[in-house]
């Protein structure tokens, strides 16, 4: 009877958890075979996640030679120079708009302020300056804290009986740059909106490195531009992404602003 209960007891236990590998073995693990695979291969789309080519599509990055050039990339050391050599390629064909994303893409990767993404980021902006925009671009300088703010403000001219528009002062994501936003600007100005684009200390133009004042660098911009003659200061409105989502939400408690849009989940807001 002893040895029927233990077969008995056997057949009724629940099946075993199954192994769990712990959390750093599987990164290593997935490091591993994702750069053997980019060495053997090059990076291909299926590679990068759906957020990531969402973004590189919304730039303007799609079609059969994106794809080429991707499977170009065997290391990150590839990453800036193929993506110099499809842009000066763009470039040279006139298409300034395309020329302009894929050099900011070039230098995207580079954390660091090294003469390489120096030098792409000004090329970035050279052909950003050609592109045919809804509005000129006016440079902005705006001193707070231990910063000085720089930006990019469009403003349409105005209409009879209407002297001032509105302002949108539009902060991106903290590893991104006033260029980045360009769609978004693009389709706001065309609806005689002005809008500020600002970079975020240590990035793009701004000077300084992030502290805690950075969180009210939005406000700083809205109420220097406060005083412009062009602007109806009672509709000034925010808009934030990423991280500059949450320094735009502390702002508008600073500075008060007409309304306050944030997607700080870029390119996938239905997911929050």
């Amino acid at each position: 009877m002893g040895a029927s209960h233990d077969i008995t007891e056997s057949l009724t236990m629940a099946p075993e958890a199954p192994v769990q590998i712990d959390h750093r073995l599987r990164e290593r693990i997935t490091d591993a075979v994702m750069r053997s695979v980019i060495r053997s291969i090059g990076l291909r789309p299926f590679l990068l996640p759906t957020s990531v080519l969402d973004q590189l599509r919304f730039m303007g990055l799609r079609g059969e030679g994106f794809i080429s050039r991707l499977a170009e990339i065997h290391s990150l050391a590839d990453w800036p120079y193929v993506w110099e050599s499809e842009a000066d390629k763009q470039a040279a064909a006139g298409n300034w708009l395309t020329a302009s994303v894929l050099y900011y893409l070039a230098q995207r990767i580079i954390i660091r302020p090294t003469p390489l993404k120096e030098r792409l980021y000004a090329t970035t902006r050279r052909a950003y300056a050609r592109v045919d925009h809804a509005a000129p671009l006016e440079e902005v300088r705006v001193p707070h804290a231990h910063h000085v703010v720089a930006g990019l403000l469009q403003v349409p001219r105005p209409r009879p009986g209407d002297d001032r528009v509105p302002l949108v002062v539009m902060t991106p994501g903290v590893t991104a740059t006033k260029e980045e936003l360009h769609p978004f600007a693009d389709a706001l100005v065309r609806r005689r909106y002005a809008v500020c684009r600002i970079d975020n200390p240590g990035y793009g133009e701004t000077t300084g490195n992030l502290t805690f004042d950075t969180r009210l660098v939005p406000a700083a911009v809205a109420e220097a531009l406060r005083h412009d003659p062009r602007i109806d200061p009672a509709r000034i409105h925010m808009f934030g992404m990423s991280m500059g989502g949450l320094w735009t939400l502390h702002s508008a408690a600073a500075f008060a602003p007409a309304s306050v849009v944030t997607i700080c989940a870029p390119f996938s807001p239905q997911r929050f």
